[in-house]
């Protein structure tokens, strides 16, 4: 992904066998190098204080994110994971934070905790552990063009 771009989940599905057909359909159609990548989550109720952060339209499978808030009460707010290798994901954990002129308070979010979010890849394995662990509660897996971060 570009630095500064916001991907709030638009072409999101419930399973990684679900965005990997999403991704060869949008490959054999054309004109779309697919990217996938998961983000994980806590869902509860989402930014309209009523609606879950995730809907499910089980028939298609298709998750709807528009009302995800990637508030977590566990204090670790998302991890994003792209697709890197067979058997590799790029991890982004956590919300970028920082407290960078030392007023005690995060730069992009006053009110949460001050944090760096950190990179590392793993193995599939591991990153899906994270979900097992009681960590994140939800776990979606989307697709986006290369070069189409919109």
């Amino acid at each position: 992904m570009i630095a500064g771009t916001r991907v709030r989940g638009k072409n999101c599905w419930s399973t990684q066998a679900q965005a990997e057909a999403e991704a060869a359909r949008l490959a054999t159609a054309g004109g779309c190098k697919p990217v996938l990548y998961s983000i994980q989550f806590h869902n509860d109720t989402g930014k309209d204080g009523k609606t879950p952060d995730v809907g499910n339209d089980e028939p298609t499978g298709k998750a709807d994110m528009n009302y995800w808030d990637a508030e977590n009460p566990n204090g670790t707010y998302y991890n994003f994971g792209t697709i890197v290798g067979p058997d590799s994901v790029a991890i982004a954990d956590n919300m970028h934070n920082p407290d960078r002129d030392g007023d005690g308070k995060g730069d992009h979010e006053p009110k949460a905790p001050i944090m760096e979010m950190t990179v590392v890849v793993e193995s599939l394995d591991a990153f899906t552990a994270l979900m097992r662990n009681g960590l994140f509660n939800a776990q979606v897996w989307c697709v986006l063009c290369k070069g189409n971060y919109k």
